[in-house]
């Protein structure tokens, strides 16, 4: 298909107007706006985010394979028993460990919550919004 005259352009279906690639030397020159600068600022602030999320995701998988590690053995220790003290103790031990790991996690999301607001009030705080103005 031979392409029509430039003038002629707006009147063929969009689906049927050839691609122009090549982009003017003055576009490429422009200054960047504050949009543009504000939009950059917005793509690093989520990328900043997501990459914290994505390492408290990790952690906390590993977490629950911890967990489940542990329950895993609490089960096998239970079935070996033969007395109740044995039983008890057991079990004892294991609270122990739970209420360590409790606290672990307490610890663990505060700290998640702390990167987190960090990240947003440093990027905050760097200006992407005065940007805008």
């Amino acid at each position: 298909m031979v392409s029509p005259p430039f003038s002629d352009m707006h009147r063929l279906p969009v689906c049927e107007r050839p691609i122009r690639a090549s982009v003017s030397r003055e576009v490429l020159d422009m200054p960047t706006s504050s949009s543009d600068r504000t939009s950059s600022a917005m793509l690093n602030l989520q990328k900043e985010v997501l990459d914290v999320y994505e390492q408290a995701s990790r952690a906390w998988f590993a977490r629950l394979k911890s967990e489940v590690n542990l329950w895993s053995a609490l089960a096998r220790k239970l079935s070996a028993t033969r007395y109740t003290p044995e039983a008890l103790d057991t079990y004892q031990k294991f609270m122990a460990e739970r209420m360590e790991m409790a606290a672990e996690d307490g610890q663990r999301l505060l700290h998640d919550c702390q990167e987190t607001t960090q990240k947003l009030t440093r990027s905050l705080s760097s200006g992407w919004l005065t940007t805008s103005k």
